[in-house]
């Protein structure tokens, strides 16, 4: 048999061989190029996990700008609109008082002229709004949802919905407002009662009213113990108190301005 390789098949072989040879040596020359490529393709994927990066402390960087911008917002409004004060104990209690002291003495000018609403006991008429800045009993809601008799001042009536605005003069953040209907709000006497020429003006002992409590701004269920004696003197006030073994109160003084009818 011959054993002569094809001429042909020998030269292809041949041919093949050089391509073998010149890939190799295309190999190694492109090598360093690769390389190259390579750390330019870490290089890139770097290049934007840092830009990523910065894009993310950029972002954080507008969110504390725009946070500056909330805090001196914040700071310009306490300083343009300040909070009211919250008035000290003492001086709260100074004012009650004087308030009280302070209420005139109705007097007739005439023999025959009968006392006016809101002198003493004498209530007002249900028409009859009470002016802005004039002290008020006001029944509000407590902070556990429970109904309790308050001294406050009128801010406004609105004579559409029938209802005034109110402070608390006694709220621990300054002045608290409620808004209330006609029925929850109480007038206070404009006048008081000269014991001697106007016992009609007086409620009777034994009536149940309700009474503006020693040295608190909350009005309390009570009974008359007994009337003032003139016109300087006060009530003495029964105030149902269940720590008592009779469940009333000893004997406790009240103006004639802070008592007022009891509503069921």
């Amino acid at each position: 048999m011959g054993t002569d390789v094809n001429p042909k098949l020998k030269e292809m072989l041949k041919e093949l061989h050089e391509l073998a040879h010149q890939i190799q040596e295309e190999r190694n020359r492109g090598e360093p190029s690769l390389l190259n490529l390579q750390k330019v393709h870490d290089k890139i994927q770097q290049e934007g996990k840092a830009i990523a990066d910065a894009q993310a402390e950029a972002q954080l960087l507008q969110q504390a700008i725009d946070k500056i911008a909330e805090i001196k917002s914040y700071r310009n409004k306490t300083v343009t609109e300040p909070k009211v004060p919250v008035m000290r104990r003492g001086v709260l209690m100074s004012m009650v008082h004087k308030d009280a002291a302070n209420l005139p003495l109705w007097k007739a000018s005439t023999r025959y002229e009968k006392p006016p609403p809101l002198c003493g006991c004498l209530q007002a008429d249900s028409s009859y709004i009470v002016p802005k800045g004039k002290y008020v009993a006001a029944l509000v809601k407590g902070s556990e949802g429970e109904d309790n008799w308050i001294l406050a001042e009128v801010v406004s009536f609105n004579s559409t919905t029938g209802k005034y605005d109110v402070d608390d003069i006694d709220s621990e953040e300054g002045r608290e407002r409620h808004i209330l209907s006609k029925k929850r709000v109480i007038a206070l006497p404009l006048y008081k009662a000269d014991p001697i020429l106007q016992k009609e003006c007086l409620y009777p002992v034994m009536t149940t009213i309700m009474a503006l409590y020693p040295q608190t701004t909350c009005f309390y269920k009570g009974v008359i113990h007994s009337l003032p004696k003139d016109s300087e003197d006060h009530y003495q006030i029964l105030f149902e108190d269940t720590s008592y073994p009779d469940g009333y109160s000893p004997p406790l003084k009240v103006a004639q301005r802070y008592v007022i009818p009891f509503l069921e």
